[in-house]
């Protein structure tokens, strides 16, 4: 009731002020007419120019209760909202804000009696940015400031609502209400420097001065701390947010509290009074520098101004202190401008820092212009840039009869040399400072840009172009049967390449034709004419050009060799010094070759593909050539050619000889067969019709799956055709092995270098090392254990070895210490007994293991677990009882309760407990119980088990328990049993 009574005075207090109002009545355009859902009465909003720090408007200025208001962003974090500076972003810091501020800003939050938010209305002039960086940066150029109005409403039921405020009346049907954001409307208008706008607000309301305190200089005091006061402004009257509804039965909506019309004239209002001033004019035309190779560098900076105003340059606002360029600021040289008549009307401000050490320039520069004196007119105006290489373009002509564009420029930082591009043409070459491009159109102004953020642009130079002068000289080079290398002078610094002639002369010598050959480029010097007949007579020309013209160059004469004379081949043999080679004999018939190449094909009729080279013969005889190109395949003929090289020129090929049909492979040979310690056979099957005149066997030893060289294993002489096995004893236990066989045909054969070889098999020689079966261990104090020998094993002796165990809390046992004790490593093969006499300690869990072992090779080992010593009857754990679950409806059903022992070596020992019963409250035939908690053996896992839900009751029935402790699972130990307990079931 108080809060409805604090809305229904407010509401009394304003029906009373809109009253007396009289001549203030709402204009027309502020409520609704006919079956319009919205009337505006905002008035017009004037922007104010460009402030060119940030990017927006200087101000933006409506009229207000009688008066002009004009607001600037407001920046004061205690009097306004803006989003924080980011301290790492120069321009964030330029602007004075992050992504988003305030020129002013009105918000009501309505209430119903119940405390419910029913409305939450905001009116507000802002800037913002449509694009921000990966950290919420401002980005330069997305700036957007707006108009906005904004309504967010929760209602009880679907309905017409309509809500009555200062720049109008709007109303919104709502279907499917939730009661929590159920009207969500915007409205933004765009505001352009230097126009008026009608957007959804206007003009500005502020706090009543009469009613609150309002800081020198704002419009309300809108901090995050203030709170909301009543406000004054409303072109419509209306200094309050007023909400009402019909339902869809067209009876008023009723709100928590039972009120039909909420209203609230408190309003959290932000705004700072334009103080009159604008920035300081200002425009960086330059800020760049340049460093050489070594040394020191240079920043150079220009600026227009006002003629009154001071320039000056410092570093960044991000810069570490410790790493500072321009610690102070350093003030620009004025030259003032003047105009025709006389006037100075502003001027150019420039300076140059020296940096000692150049290695490291400061990446951000603050440029700020300041008029001078203690009240300035004009507020100072700083730009955080950043520092760019200098850029200078030298030459930029373009030929139009070539239609080339020929940019040079540089950059002037000579350290880190930055790649420059010749913008909407390509890059430049690295280490190149000319770009020379062909375009049919030019571009007026060329413009290029530094990957180190400097640009440059300048005027094209139109040129006229000259006919090149012709080469000086043309003379002959190299001259071959089929080719002649011509050279010439380049006596012309325009041409746009060389076009290179054949020339046909009448009996006189004068030129009756010319048949152009090719071309080559500029700057060339000599050129290789192919393709021409053995002794024939060329006449060349070569003529320099461009888009003007072409100059010849003097007549060359030359007539070209005739071509070497072709070897005579003989005969093709298998090599008898070189693995698998083949010896290829043909007779020298050319006293000029430099060299001779061999060709092989596995057809007479080819093709011949080159498998080496001979070098040249003093005079003419029999040249031998060994093939050693790749392995022969099985049952292939080869087939040669020779021909003679002479530089460029190769004469035609000799005859085509064939080598007589290589051996055969044997087929694919057998897996291995490895006798246990002594050897490995290995198998074949020949080919039939080979030629092969034996066969030899070769091992190779693998190591770490890496195999090593082959060697054979089968003696100095080949194995005869009939052999089609091998056993090789010379084996290592243990060790892998690799093996092939090779068929050998050649002519004095020697083992290991001739023939053709199966396929490769692996072998390991071993040794059948088996577990005893059948392994037990008996829990005295002093453990036997029994075991029975596996027939085949080939074991030399057993290893006895002892770990001590852990018994888990579920009953799982794991290993205690790190490694097993070895209790003695030379037990006979024969042996199926073994005594621990080295002394163990009771109530302990035991793994014995005996493991076969042959040399240093271990086989597997079998295993078996005991506990040494008995649970005692001090170590039984005392049961105690619990009853659940006697109704009828329910599963008889009895639960048996116990504690564990307080001795903590008794406890390490159990692996779990052992429920027994039997029926009848002096009964003596007791049996396990089995249950969903027991597992299959009878027991409950796990020592920290300390009760046991018996469902296998019947009901009415008297039973009679007793449980004793387990030891770790697998290792037998049974405790001694407990006292018994009776239980009744109902």
């Amino acid at each position: 009731m108080k809060k409805q009574l604090i809305v229904t005075l407010v509401a009394s207090a304003l029906e009373l002020h809109a009253a007396s109002a009289g001549a203030q009545s709402a204009p027309a355009q502020c409520s609704i007419a006919g079956t319009a859902s919205r009337a505006n009465g905002a008035s017009t909003v004037h922007v104010g120019p460009l402030n060119p720090t940030n990017g927006f408007p200087e101000y933006v200025s409506a009229f207000s209760n009688g008066r002009t208001l004009a607001v600037q962003r407001c920046l004061d974090p205690v009097y306004c909202f803006a989003s924080p500076v980011i301290a790492t972003d120069p321009f964030s810091i330029q602007i004075g804000s992050g992504i988003e501020a305030f020129y002013w800003g009105a918000t009501n939050v309505v209430n119903d009696a119940a405390g419910n938010r029913v409305l939450t209305y905001v009116a507000a002039a802002e800037t913002a940015f449509l694009q921000f960086g990966p950290n919420g940066e401002p980005i330069d150029g997305a700036q957007f400031a707006f108009l906005r109005l904004r309504f967010t409403m929760g209602v009880p039921t679907d309905g017409t609502y309509t809500v009555v405020h200062p720049y109008g009346t709007d109303t919104f049907k709502v279907t499917g209400a939730t009661g929590k954001r159920d009207v969500f409307f915007t409205i933004d208008k765009g505001l352009t420097p230097n126009t008026d706008v009608v957007g959804a607000v206007g003009g500005f309301l502020y706090a009543d001065p009469s009613k609150s305190i309002v800081p020198a200089g704002f419009l309300g005091d809108g901090g995050l701390a203030a709170a909301p006061v009543p406000a004054l402004g409303s072109p419509c009257n209306w200094n309050y947010v007023q909400v009402s509804g019909v339902d869809t039965a067209g009876k008023p909506v009723v709100f928590g509290g039972g009120e039909t019309v909420l209203l609230s004239d408190l309003f959290s209002i932000q705004g700072q009074i334009y103080d009159g001033r604008v920035q300081t004019p200002v425009s960086p035309t330059r800020l760049t520098y340049s460093r050489g190779l070594t040394g020191g560098g240079q920043i150079d900076g220009f600026a227009a101004s006002t003629a009154t105003a001071t320039v000056t340059v410092v570093d960044g606002p991000t810069i570490p202190l410790a790493s500072s360029r321009i610690a102070k600021p350093v003030t620009l040289d004025h030259a003032n401008t003047v105009d025709a008549q006389g006037q100075v009307s502003g001027g150019i401000d420039s300076t140059s820092v020296v940096v000692s050490d150049a290695s490291a320039l400061p990446p951000i520069v603050a440029l700020t212009a300041a008029e001078p004196g203690a009240t300035p007119a004009t507020d100072p105006t700083t730009f955080n840039l950043h520092l760019v290489d200098l850029v200078d373009i030298s030459v930029a002509d373009y030929d139009p009869a070539t239609q080339q564009l020929k940019v040079t420029a540089r950059s002037g930082d000579q350290r880190l040399a930055p790649t420059l591009t010749l913008r909407d043409f390509g890059t430049f070459a690295a280490g190149n400072s000319t770009l020379q491009v062909s375009t049919a159109a030019p571009p007026a102004v060329v413009h290029v840009d530094s990957a180190a953020g400097g640009s440059a642009s300048a005027q094209v130079r139109v040129v006229s172009a000259a006919v090149p002068n012709a080469p000086a000289t043309l003379s002959l080079g190299a001259v071959a049967a089929r080719s002649v290398t011509l050279d010439w002078t380049d006596s012309s610094s325009n041409e746009s390449g060389f076009k290179v002639y054949s020339v046909a002369l009448d009996a006189n010598g004068v030129v009756l034709s010319r048949s152009l050959l090719g071309t080559v480029a500029a700057n060339s010097t000599s050129a290789v004419v192919s393709g021409l007949q053995p002794t024939t007579a060329y006449v060349f020309q070569v003529d320099a050009y461009n888009g003007a013209g072409a100059a010849a160059s003097p007549l060359a004469r030359a007539t070209t060799l005739a071509l070497p004379v072709a070897p005579t081949i003989g005969a093709v043999t298998p090599s008898t010094s070189v693995s698998r080679g083949i010896d290829v004999s043909f007779t020298d018939n050319s006293g000029d070759e430099t060299s001779f190449q061999i060709l092989r094909a596995t057809a007479a009729t080819g093709p011949f593909t080159a498998v080496g080279s001979a070098a040249a013969h003093a005079g003419t005889g029999l040249i031998t050539f060994t093939d050693t190109s790749g392995p022969p395949l099985p049952t292939t003929s080869y087939f040669y050619q020779v021909t003679a090289v002479r530089g460029s020129d190769t004469s035609a090929a000799s005859a085509t000889s064939a080598v007589l049909t290589t051996p055969a492979a044997p087929s694919q040979i057998a897996a291995p067969a490895v006798t246990p310690g002594s050897s490995i056979g290995v198998s074949w099957t020949a080919r039939a019709g080979s030629s092969a005149s034996g066969y030899v066997v070769y091992r190779a030893p693998v190591v770490n799956g890496v195999v090593g060289a082959f060697a054979p294993v089968s003696g100095a002489t080949p194995l005869p055709l009939t052999t089609t096995s091998y056993s090789d004893s010379a084996v290592v236990l243990g060790s892998s092995y690799q093996y092939h066989v090779n068929a050998v045909g050649w002519t004095s054969y020697t083992v290991g270098t001739t023939g053709l070889n199966s396929t490769t098999v692996q072998a390991q020689p071993s040794i059948a090392l088996l577990p005893p079966t059948g392994l037990s261990a008996s829990n005295a104090s002093k453990p036997v254990l029994n075991w029975v020998n596996t027939t085949g094993n080939q074991a030399s002796n057993y290893r006895v070895s002892r770990t001590a165990m852990t018994v888990n809390a579920d009953g799982t046992i794991t290993a205690g210490g790190a490694t097993p004790t070895t209790l003695s490593s030379t037990v006979a093969a024969s042996a199926t007994t073994y005594t621990d006499t080295s002394g163990t300690s009771n109530n302990a869990t035991l793994a014995y293991s005996v493991t076969p072992i042959f040399s240093s090779f271990s086989g597997t080992a079998a295993t078996a677990y005991t506990v040494i010593g008995t649970l005692t009857t001090a170590n039984s754990p005392t049961l105690t009882r619990a009853l659940t679950g006697t109704s009828p409806n329910q599963t008889a059903q009895v639960t048996v309760g116990w504690t564990k022992p307080g001795n903590a070596t008794a406890q390490a020992a159990i692996g779990g407990y052992e429920i027994q019963r039997c029926t009848g409250s002096t009964c003596t035939n007791f049996v396990k119980v089995n249950g969903t908690a027991v597992n299959t053996t009878g027991t409950v896992d796990g020592r920290d088990t300390l009760s046991f839900v018996d469902k296998s009751v019947a009901r009415a029935t008297t039973y009679r328990y007793r449980m004793r402790v387990v030891g770790g699972a697998g290792t037998g130990g049974l405790g001694n049993f407990s006292g018994t307990v009776n239980v009744t079931t109902q």
